[in-house]
């Protein structure tokens, strides 16, 4: 990273902050993030790098951190704890959020241990589902037992904010097998779902060997189903895809959501600092040699921070607030907004509470109609 750039990242108060590990096990059939199999030397050359790349950013204080992949937990403890300690050692929030992503087939009693020990407050495993076939399929190794086990034993250990994931519409996933999985996950009374309709994205397995999505009428069929389902059992559907108990929506996500700065660090990692979007090489090798740190570089006009804003807020229940919305693009576009917002007010997919403008359940899910019209 050139100094003038790592400077001008800083200028700005940032406080959250995302870690990616790209390394994993085994590589599930659906996953297009940048991810590579598990090699103890390569991880151990990443993670240098990681350390320095983090060291150079001089943080001092953070509200939330995530540290996602890839599959964080298939690291060994000596590997992933001299950053865990780092991590400890900066200011943060009272109320901080600290999440680690882990999978059931890479986490034990001593990485939940070292996890506690640092500060990590917050665990999001991959259940996805818990059908044989399916998982068999996925690349998944875990069954609705180890699913328990190991959350009764992250308990145990004082985790009381737990995520887990769903997915629905995988190829040969009918109602049957989707209330199911529905039933099971709400069984383990964890604090956080994220459900995620399967999307065929490339460098994913489901792509190369040509697997369609399933079609409109299925997914809305099934994302009726889990969204009764969770809702009348005490969660709230907080953003699009997500469902939180009260008091526990993910605030790290919500960063995300409410277009607010994060610094993101590792191969791949996204950065959003002083209006700018920055992006770190997908290159592992390039990574490893400390080349084009920061290989993408957005700066984002005024039209497009409005977007952004729509974009993200309307994913959200509260949706957006536009008081003083408009306050940086000119007449034109604010005209071009307030016309497609009025059709779509009278269509009810949007509404307004005050000068809150936010989805209904019809219009959230027909989302990306309404902004590919704000475009």
């Amino acid at each position: 990273m050139r100094k003038s750039k790592a400077k001008k990242r800083r200028n700005e108060e940032v406080t959250s902050l995302y870690i990616h590990i790209p390394f994993c096990l085994d590589i599930c059939s659906y996953c297009s993030f940048l991810h590579c199999f598990y090699v103890e030397k390569l991880a151990a050359s990443y993670m240098e790098k990681l350390n320095e790349e983090f060291d150079k950013l001089n943080i001092k204080y953070l509200k939330t951190i995530y540290i996602g992949g890839g599959t964080p937990s298939c690291l060994p403890p000596y590997l992933i704890e001299p950053l865990l300690k780092k991590l400890s050692a900066i200011k943060k929030d009272e109320d901080y959020e600290f999440s680690i992503e882990c999978n059931f087939d890479s986490i034990n009693l001593n990485k939940l241990s070292l996890y506690r020990h640092y500060g990590v407050n917050r665990l999001s495993f991959g259940v996805e589902s818990f059908d044989e076939n399916i998982l068999k399929d996925m690349h998944r190794h875990h069954d609705e037992r180890k699913v328990k086990e190991t959350i009764a034993l992250a308990r145990s250990l004082g985790f009381s904010n737990i995520n887990v994931d769903l997915i629905y519409g995988y190829p040969k996933q009918d109602m049957r097998i989707l209330k199911s999985d529905v039933k099971k996950i709400l069984s383990l009374g964890v604090e956080h779902i994220s459900t995620y309709a399967l999307s065929i994205e490339d460098r994913s397995e489901l792509y190369a060997k040509k697997v369609k999505e399933a079609d409109e009428d299925t997914l809305r069929t099934m994302f009726d189903y889990i969204y009764e389902s969770l809702t009348s059992h005490g969660y709230v559907r907080y953003e699009t895809s997500n469902f939180s108990k009260p008091n526990y929506t993910s605030k790290h996500n919500l960063v995300y959501w409410k277009n607010l700065p994060y610094y993101g660090i590792g191969a791949g990692a996204a950065s959003y600092v002083n209006g700018s979007r920055y992006q770190n090489t997908e290159n592992i090798s390039k990574y490893l040699k400390g080349i084009t740190i920061e290989e993408k570089k957005e700066k984002l006009s005024n039209e497009d921070k409005l977007f952004y804003q729509f974009m993200l807020g309307l994913r959200l229940k509260e949706g957006l607030s536009t008081k003083d919305v408009y306050k940086d693009v000119d007449e034109k576009i604010k005209n071009k907004y307030e016309k497609v917002i009025d059709h779509y007010l009278k269509t009810n997919l949007l509404k307004k509470d005050k000068d809150r403008l936010m989805t209904t359940y019809e219009g959230s899910l027909l989302l990306d109609l309404i902004l590919k019209d704000l475009l």
